[in-house]
């Protein structure tokens, strides 16, 4: 399974890191903003490795990405000013080679939840833990605390809406999936932690 785009990709000039060695380190220009065009597969691995875990284990039972139920708790309020959600940046046909992708940076305030998390609504679509499954949120698994779909469709879920697409994506409840080898410039993910005991 790939985590880094093919060298023929047409979005190599977009990606935000280059390999040095055995290590990874962000391009100019591009250490404070949303990683971007990374599959389901390596944000799940990046989680895992942020979180002191083997980020190689076929452990799917224990990723570091938010449930959606986690990441749509989290991003409450992000939506309620919808001046400061970063949507609908992009234009058909624009290409952005030369200037780079218009991806703010991360402690700039848009898209802030009642937490303070930044960037809830709008700017990345962000992968979630889990499998995406258009009706699970009337299913029986959903009134767990803390559900998680986790039979397998095919698709991983992601949440928050983009600087691509309309800011109607942008709701914290609006849900949708891709292919967990999907790598997009308006795609990207942010990690949870266990609480110390």
């Amino acid at each position: 399974m790939l985590i880094t785009l093919s060298p023929d990709d047409d979005r190599q000039t977009d990606v935000q890191f280059e390999r040095g060695g055995r290590t990874w380190k962000p391009l100019p220009g591009t250490a404070m903003q949303p990683v971007v065009l990374v599959s389901w597969y390596a944000a799940d691995a990046y989680s895992r490795w942020a979180n002191g875990r083997d980020w190689a284990a076929d452990d799917w039972e224990r990723s570091y990405l938010p449930t959606e139920a986690q990441w749509e708790y989290a991003a409450a309020g992000a939506f309620d000013n919808i001046e400061h959600v970063y949507a609908g940046i992009h234009h058909r046909g624009k290409s952005y080679e030369s200037d780079g992708l218009p991806i703010p940076l991360v402690q700039q305030e848009y898209g802030r939840s009642r937490f303070g998390l930044r960037h809830m609504s709008g700017t990345i679509w962000h992968w979630c833990r889990d499998w995406f499954t258009p009706d699970f949120y009337s299913s029986d698994a959903a009134t767990q605390l803390d559900p998680v779909a986790e039979i397998e469709t095919g698709a991983r879920s992601e949440r928050g809406g983009s600087w691509v697409g309309p800011i109607e994506l942008c709701r914290p409840g609006y849900r949708r999936g891709r292919n967990p080898d999907a790598r997009g410039r308006c795609l990207g993910f942010r990690c949870i932690g266990e609480i110390p005991t």
